[in-house]
C-alpha cells in the first residue's frame, strides 16, 4: 500500500502541491489581515478584497491540479478503483488547502479571515473541478480565474457594495455564501465523477433497459 501511494504521489507531483499549499499560508500570515486594493469596474475605481480571498484562488487551483499527472488521459478511462481513489485524493486536497488557509489566517489572529478563507477555497476547487471537466486535468484554473476576473471587476456596485453573488466578498458569517460554496463543490464533483468510462456505462444501461421494455411490449402485443 506505501509502495503503491509514493508512486502515486510522485507522479502527481503531490510534493510541490504541499509546498504550494505552504506558500499560500506564508503569504496569508505574512500579509497579517491587510487588505489589497484591485481595480475595478466601478465608480470608485476599485475593489477592496482580503488577501485571505485572493490566496483562496491559488490555493484551490494547487489542490485540484494535484489530480493531473502524465497519464491523466489515462487515469480518465480508468474503472471505479481508481475513481474511488481519485474522489478520496480531491477531498483531502480540498481539506488540506482549506487547512493552509485557516492556518494562515489563525497564524495572526483572525478566525474570521481563517473561516472566510476555507469557504473561498471550497468554492474555487468546485469551480476548479468544472475547469477540469470541461478543458482538461492540466487547466484547472480556467473557471476559477474567469470567476476571479468577474468577482474583482463586477463584485461590488458604484457605493462599494457587495453583490448578492459575489460569495468570496462576503463575510464569513454569511449563509449564502457558504450555502452556494458547498453547491458548487458538489457540481463541480458531479461533474468530474462523470469520467468517459462512466458515462458509457449509463449509456449502455440505458440502452439494456430500453431494448428490456421494446421486449416487453412485444410480448404483450402478442398475447393480445
Amino acid at each position: 500500500m506505501s509502495d503503491t501511494f509514493q508512486r502515486y504521489a510522485r507522479v502527481h507531483r503531490l510534493g510541490w502541491s504541499t509546498v504550494g499549499l505552504l506558500l499560500c499560508a506564508a503569504l496569508i500570515a505574512v500579509s497579517r489581515g491587510q487588505e489589497l486594493v484591485l481595480p475595478s469596474a466601478s465608480a470608485a475605481g476599485w475593489t477592496p478584497m482580503a488577501v485571505v480571498t485572493l490566496t483562496s484562488l491559488p490555493a484551490a487551483i494547487l489542490a485540484i491540479g494535484s489530480r493531473h499527472s502524465p497519464m491523466s488521459t489515462l487515469e480518465g478511462t480508468a474503472t471505479s478503483v481508481l475513481a474511488r481513489a481519485e474522489a478520496a485524493h480531491a477531498a483531502g486536497a480540498v481539506t488540506l488547502a482549506c487547512g493552509s488557509v485557516a492556518v494562515g489566517a489563525l497564524s495572526v489572529g483572525s478566525p474570521p479571515d481563517a473561516a472566510a478563507g476555507a469557504r473561498d477555497v471550497i468554492l474555487f476547487s468546485g469551480l476548479a473541478l468544472i475547469s477540469d471537466r470541461l478543458f482538461r486535468r492540466s487547466l484547472p484554473w480556467v473557471v476559477p480565474l474567469a470567476g476571479f476576473v468577474l468577482l474583482q471587476w463586477w463584485g461590488v456596485d458604484d457605493e462599494l457594495h457587495r453583490r448578492w453573488w459575489a460569495w468570496p466578498l462576503h463575510r464569513f458569517d454569511d449563509t449564502a455564501s457558504w450555502f452556494a460554496a458547498l453547491a458548487i463543490l458538489g457540481l463541480g464533483l458531479t461533474v468530474a465523477a462523470m469520467s468517459p468510462w462512466r458515462l458509457a456505462l449509463l449509456r449502455r444501461r440505458s440502452l439494456r433497459g430500453s431494448s428490456s421494455c421494446q421486449a416487453l411490449d412485444g410480448n404483450i402485443n402478442k398475447r393480445c
